[in-house]
């Protein structure tokens, strides 16, 4: 078994399979629990849905306490998580809430944050497998997504070194837009160079599909053309 991954995880996996090829069942089992810890942020990315006020209002944060009871009651059923938002590093709280997922035994727990309150709040480092940091482009003068660049990479060479010493892994994620597309290949080398993965998502509308900037035109050629140029 992968060090990151838990084998309640593998368990609940197998099951599925089993369910979908030989017995036509799909009342699956569940593998991971998305937990969108806050809606708040630091930061007014262009292409985030998430930040506006009617999700604060319809899905108000809870403290401390029920966080932890969220938790507690999803485990039975769900093996793994991932902390989202918003910015989860925002949280007074996260890294105790990160910690009593780490004493639930939840495997993996990931963590997905925009990195600029990481050095704030280094030790989630010690309770988490993944971190997912998002970062739109390495090119000099760029700044997609309204995201602070030189910082972002200065923080992402930072952790990457403690990888193996913190027994944890980065992902960095790229949101695709219109205005980064061609940007890609020298994000993928900076990732490859510092050993660290990449995933892409492209820029969603609010029926999380992909923006018709990225269906149509050149903009939708090109936007083609990087996908096949990554899966290869």
């Amino acid at each position: 078994m992968n060090q990151y991954f838990g084998i309640d995880l593998a368990k609940n996996f197998v099951k599925d399979i089993v369910k979908i090829r030989f017995l036509s069942n799909s009342n699956l089992e569940p593998l991971i629990l998305a937990y969108f810890i806050t809606f708040r942020c630091n930061l007014n990315c262009s292409y985030c849905n998430y930040i506006q006020e009617r999700f604060e209002l319809k899905y108000k944060e809870v403290n401390t306490q029920q966080a932890k009871l969220i938790l507690h009651q999803c485990r039975k059923k769900v093996p793994s998580v991932a902390f989202t938002g918003g910015e989860p590093l925002i949280r007074d709280d996260i890294v105790e809430i990160i910690q009593f997922a780490k004493e639930l035994r939840f495997k993996p727990i990931s963590l997905f944050t925009n990195g600029l309150l990481l050095q704030q709040k280094e030790a989630v480092l010690e309770n988490i497998d993944f971190i997912q940091i998002s970062l739109d482009s390495v090119i000099e003068q760029k700044n997609h997504g309204n995201r602070d660049r030189e910082k972002l990479i200065e923080i992402i060479q930072k952790y990457s070194k403690l990888q193996y010493k913190k027994n944890f892994k980065i992902n960095i994620n790229c949101v695709i837009n219109s205005e980064n597309i061609e940007e890609i290949p020298e994000l993928l080398n900076f990732a490859k160079q510092l050993n660290v993965k990449l995933t892409v998502c492209p820029e969603l509308n609010e029926m999380a599909e992909p923006v018709d900037e990225l269906k149509n035109g050149e903009s939708g050629k090109k936007y083609r053309q990087m996908i096949d140029y990554l899966l290869e």
